[in-house]
């Protein structure tokens, strides 16, 4: 595993998310990205055991999103 001295945006992710993906997980997801602001790189970190389909379908589509802009 990696060191996280040498990650430390990772070590402290702007969105962090566990748990289903659900209705309250996608709300949870926008906030935080809202709440990050300009932030650059914006890092979100995702533990799921499963839940909605379409919502994490969703949820990528908006990161690729975030990423193209």
């Amino acid at each position: 595993m990696s060191d996280p001295k040498h990650y430390p945006a990772l070590a402290s992710p702007h969105v962090s998310l566990n748990g289903n993906v659900n209705e309250a997980m996608y709300a949870a997801f926008r906030d935080g990205i809202a709440a990050a602001g300009d932030a650059d790189p914006l890092v979100i970190s995702l533990t799921t055991l499963g839940g909605n389909p379409e919502i994490a379908r969703a949820m990528g589509e908006e990161i690729r999103l975030l990423g193209a802009y």
